[in-house]
């Protein structure tokens, strides 16, 4: 039996130990009672307070079992009296050391007053540590302290063991108030007085005055209220009004002669006493009979909380309080598969993240919106979660992340036909028409269809993320360029030698080989004259005696004849534009541009009647421009443009192609 009565502090297991005592009926249970004693004495060898209380209740655990075993403090027999022994006085020893005459002998008054001053320091000093126990007992152990209906508290000795009670014996004092709480800090309020301190979770208040008395129980955790009456100083306190606790349980039992009265504010609880049914608690008081003069243990069972409470026997009507912290709390167990989710319950945001991809959150009873969020990911459809008293409720999030990217999905387009985003070269259309671009940024880009001898489409398209933009039909259909706008190839002023080869670009989308043309030196090799403002795309590939080395990639456009022109070269390092007016060279422009031997360059040239823009990227890399020319007198579109190849180089040219769009 759990003998606690709520808790299980040394002062409240010496109480209770105490109490058994009175109530022993056989040595085996004093036994008992001394071997727990012993145990509380060892673990609490260093409280001097609580030391002094444990030899109180050794010295009751000893009376209880001298009276049980019926033995009598009697005086000594004394034998009969025999033949008076003659004393004779001492033989002086003739060995005993001598005292000297200068030392001063003491008188018999002389050693009686000393010894008489010390036997009286002597009780002086144990009425002293008497006086010390018993005043310590008082402040540390509550064991006879009452209250009386005034409010004014008392100090009562300790009982003597108690002899148990025969059956037929009536009840006797007047009725009394027990109150027994495990809310941490409470304070207890009886009628209209001011508030008191509950000390050690605990109120006696004996000789209650006949009528009505309200009692609250009040803490930080929670608390309880109810009301009594007391119709005469005889008669048991009954109970009228029990108010709805917070975050506790309020069970009450009233007892006279054997016979209780159970009310709580759990209603439809189970009772059961001593491990056995006593009846569910509905409306009215549950009847305990057959209580006796021994304690009893009360267990109160709700659909998902156990409660049990010490009944402790009393002679005089009482009224019983437990009043046992029991806070309407549930859990809601969250899992969102993600750590670092924020968690919003109400719209406020809780204070802890996710933790492996999982939160317990405590809460009381009640219905909540629970909604999680964290960037990158989508935000979940809301949750609607009902908290239930001592219950776990469980909540599932599917957090699936954002896409970062857009796609870009070609269909029906001619086989060959090159895709560029925002001028740079993505994909290539296969055989069966279709081209894919994915991890394009969200946003705005410039998709642009180029194929040999068909004029460029430019088309500008929104991008979001997660989502595909589809080209097909009409916006992938190129228009053939115009007779007098075809891309012209003229023979060259110098003798060249044309070798078809196969191409060897760094990516396979780079060129098309069907278009791929290979120049071995021969100076000015003419392709084109554009008539009218527009732009020449071509990729290009230099080398250097047919074996792959470095050689300058160079292209020229504004040729009048080789006194006058405009010359851009790549040397793998710099691109540079000069412009040759009259045999006389003249330096336009320097930039920075990398180009490794064997990388093919896109070069894109843009020609007006008055400038010459011009910009290359190698490889996968960034789009250079070049420096752009003027032109102070003339017509750049009535001079033709095309490949200068020194002697011994060779230059491939692939896709090479013109459109005035």
């Amino acid at each position: 039996m759990d003998r606690s009565r709520l808790t299980l502090s040394p002062i409240d297991e010496l109480r209770q130990i105490r109490t058994d005592i009175r109530l022993c009926n056989s040595l085996d249970e004093v036994r008992r009672s001394f071997d727990r004693l012993q145990e509380i004495r060892r673990q609490h060898v260093d409280d001097f307070d609580l030391q002094i209380v444990i030899a109180d209740a050794q010295h009751e655990i000893i009376e209880r079992a001298r009276f049980l075993r019926g033995e009598t403090q009697s005086a000594p027999q004394l034998s009969a009296p025999g033949p008076v022994r003659q004393l004779s006085a001492p033989e002086e020893d003739p060995d005993a050391a001598e005292i000297p005459e200068e030392v001063p002998k003491l008188d018999k008054k002389s050693w009686q007053l000393a010894v008489g001053l010390a036997v009286l320091f002597t009780v002086g000093i144990f009425a002293l540590f008497f006086y010390l126990i018993q005043t310590a007992r008082r402040l540390n152990f509550g064991d006879g302290q009452t209250q009386s209906s005034s409010g004014e508290t008392k100090v009562q000795t300790p009982a003597p063991p108690v002899k148990p009670v025969s059956a037929g014996t009536q009840s006797s004092g007047k009725p009394s108030l027990r109150l027994y709480t495990d809310l941490t800090g409470g304070t207890v309020t009886i009628d209209d007085m001011p508030a008191k301190d509950l000390a050690d979770g605990e109120l006696n208040v004996d000789s209650l005055t006949p009528g009505t008395h309200e009692v609250k129980v009040e803490s930080r955790g929670g608390g309880a209220s109810f009301s009594f009456a007391l119709d005469s100083d005889t008669d048991v306190p009954r109970v009228t009004q029990i108010s709805k606790s917070t975050n506790a349980v309020a069970v009450l039992v009233s007892v006279k002669d054997g016979v209780g009265r159970l009310s709580t504010d759990a209603a439809g609880a189970k009772i059961s006493m001593d491990g056995k049914p006593a009846g569910d608690v509905g409306s009215d008081a549950l009847v305990l009979g057959d209580l006796g003069k021994q304690d009893h243990e009360l267990e109160l069972t709700e659909p998902q909380d156990k409660q049990k409470f010490i009944l402790t026997y009393t002679p005089a009507p009482t009224l019983t309080v437990f009043v046992k912290s029991d806070p309407s709390i549930g859990v809601v167990t969250l899992s969102a598969g993600v750590d670092g989710v924020s968690v919003f319950i109400n719209d406020l945001p809780y204070k802890r993240l996710t933790d492996h991809g999982a939160l317990r959150i405590p809460l009381k009873v009640g219905t909540y919106r629970i909604r999680v969020h964290k960037p990158g990911f989508e935000d979940p459809a809301e949750a609607l979660v009902e908290v239930k008293k001592n219950a776990e409720a469980a909540v599932q999030f599917h957090l699936q992340a954002v896409p970062e990217w857009a796609a870009l999905q070609i269909k029906g387009a001619q086989p060959g036909t090159l895709a560029f985003v925002d001028h740079q070269m993505a994909a290539t259309v296969g055989a069966d028409g279709t081209a894919k671009v994915v991890n394009i940024k969200p946003g705005d880009h410039i998709v642009e269809l180029r194929h040999d001898l068909e004029l460029p489409k430019q088309l500008t398209r929104p991008f979001t993320a997660g989502q595909t933009v589809v080209l097909s039909g009409s916006d992938t259909l190129l228009d053939r360029l115009a007779a007098d706008n075809k891309t012209v190839i003229p023979a060259p002023p110098a003798p060249a030698v044309i070798t078809p080869v196969q191409p060897a670009p760094l990516t396979p989308a780079a060129v098309s080989s069907a278009a791929e043309q290979v120049h071995k030196g021969g100076g000015f090799i003419a392709y084109h004259t554009p008539k009218a403002p527009g732009n020449y795309y071509f990729q290009a590939h230099a080398k250097l005696g047919g074996v792959l080395k470095r050689g300058k990639l160079q292209w020229y456009a504004g040729y009048q004849d080789s006194a006058n022109y405009v010359l851009f070269s790549l040397d793998g390092k710099h691109a540079e534009v000069k412009e040759v007016r009259d045999g006389k060279q003249i330096d336009v422009g320097k930039v920075p541009f990398t180009l490794g031997s064997d990388e093919w360059v896109q070069i894109e040239l843009s020609v007006k009647s008055d400038m010459l823009q011009a910009r290359a990227k190698a490889g996968l890399g960034d789009w250079t421009d070049l420096t752009p020319v003027t032109a102070p007198s003339g017509d750049f579109t009535r001079q033709s443009v095309g490949i200068f190849v020194p002697a011994n180089d060779e230059v491939a040219v692939a896709n090479f192609r013109f459109s005035n769009r």
